[in-house]
């Protein structure tokens, strides 16, 4: 072997020390790949974090270890609160974003059981529900 070739060999070798777990049932429950590369690097994070569950990590840590642009990683971060799975919260000063996966509810999902929704999340679906009835009182009275 030549030393460009043994060069190359060390280079690619060093890239790939650390690869990070993909686990498809993550996939599965948060609809697709993406989110679920997300949430499984997120698993990974949360199993080192502290007691609370909490963890910290910027938008070029996220890219770097997921290669999620910052639009994707904001696209399966909306996904992953609105599916409850996980949730965020700004700490500190200057403010840092802090995530914590919701276990429980990824452990019923991958089960296959339906996560519970908060009244918050309720009222949400009952006022989305009121205005689309509205709008179709409003189109037959129009009509």
């Amino acid at each position: 072997m030549d030393t460009h070739t043994a060069e190359l060999t060390s280079l690619i070798q060093t890239l790939l020390k650390r690869p990070i777990a993909f686990h498809r049932a993550f996939a599965n429950i948060a609809g697709g790949a993406m989110p679920g590369l997300f949430l499984s690097q997120a698993w990974y994070w949360s199993q080192r974090s502290g007691a609370d569950g909490w963890f910290y990590k910027t938008q070029e840590e996220w890219e770097e270890e997921t290669a999620l642009t910052r639009n994707e990683q904001e696209q399966v971060r909306k996904r992953l609160i609105t599916l409850r799975l996980i949730e965020e919260k700004l700490r500190g000063v200057p403010a840092r974003l802090y995530y914590r996966l919701i276990q429980g509810n990824i452990e019923r999902a991958i089960a296959g059981y339906p996560i519970p929704l908060t009244l918050e999340d309720t009222l949400a679906i009952e006022k989305t529900t009121l205005i689309k009835l509205l709008y179709r009182f409003y189109d037959v009275e129009k009509g």
